[in-house]
């Protein structure tokens, strides 16, 4: 459950992230692929180069997603709703990629953040993130 402080410190971590949605979502997509190489099994029509305009085109889309449930963080289950039927029942991606991707864009987030991407910072997006992964796979039940 995240906190009243952590869902504070989400939303000023945010602001640094916008207008930065496609450099961090290709930068997590790639480190994905590249540490966890199963993940491209669900990409075989992409070019999964550095830089690919399908990488950041989709990294954009994936980061835009979490804004959406960064702005409706008491109500991810809505939020995210069309999105978990579509991952759920179209693509039936393995619910553990989540995970997976989760950790990638937390690395993007130290990375860029630094000195402010604080412990507290990375509980607050680890519990996030973790809530976003849970509603996510809930429909594969």
């Amino acid at each position: 459950m995240v906190s009243i402080e952590e869902k504070q410190l989400i939303l000023r971590t945010w602001e640094k992230v916008l207008g930065h949605q496609e450099d961090f979502g290709a930068e997590a997509l790639e480190r994905l692929f590249k540490v966890y190489p199963s993940t491209k099994t669900y990409f075989p029509h992409f070019d999964l180069h550095h830089d690919s305009e399908q990488i950041r085109t989709h990294g954009k889309k994936v980061v835009n997603a979490l804004g959406e449930a960064v702005q409706h963080l008491d109500n991810l289950r809505a939020a995210l709703s069309k999105l978990s039927d579509l991952h759920a029942y179209d693509l039936r991606v393995d619910p553990v990629n989540f995970k997976l991707l989760s950790h990638s864009f937390q690395v993007v987030l130290a990375v860029h953040l630094g000195e402010e991407y604080t412990p507290q910072v990375h509980v607050a997006y680890d519990k996030f993130l973790a809530a976003v992964s849970a509603v996510l796979t809930e429909k594969y039940r």
